[in-house]
């Protein structure tokens, strides 16, 4: 990846959560050009709900597709939501005993795209 982003030397978004953090760190200290062009995405409760939710908007309105990957399919088959009626909040995850690593990825991708777009020329890997 370090390869990649060297050679094409693109804005960059990165999920810098907790264990993450380590990860953006080392992908950020390694590129050989504007560490600026290197963010971190810190995923709290809100900008999950408002990244997933663009995602599922985006798949209503056809503006996203997805290749024919059944794990991935089925990860988004399974991925729910918990209404709190004392918070009004609502919490998106995967059930007891699944994964959400491929929904989440796809949601930031997405965020990614939408936030980077207007930033020059987009190489999607």
């Amino acid at each position: 990846m370090i390869e990649v982003l060297n050679k094409y030397k693109p804005r960059c978004i990165v999920e810098a959560n907790n264990a993450q953090d380590a990860i953006y760190e080392q992908i950020r200290n390694r590129i050989s050009y504007n560490k600026n062009h290197i963010e971190p995405f810190v995923t709290g409760q809100k900008n999950k709900q408002n990244i997933i939710e663009d995602l599922i908007v985006a798949f209503e309105q056809r503006e996203i597709g997805i290749l024919s990957e059944q794990w991935l399919i089925e990860e988004l088959n399974n991925f729910t939501y918990d209404y709190n009626l004392k918070t009004r909040q609502i919490k998106y995850s995967a059930p007891t005993g699944f994964h959400d690593d491929g929904v989440m990825s796809l949601a930031f991708a997405w965020a990614a795209y939408k936030s980077l777009k207007g930033a020059g020329k987009m190489i999607v890997l």
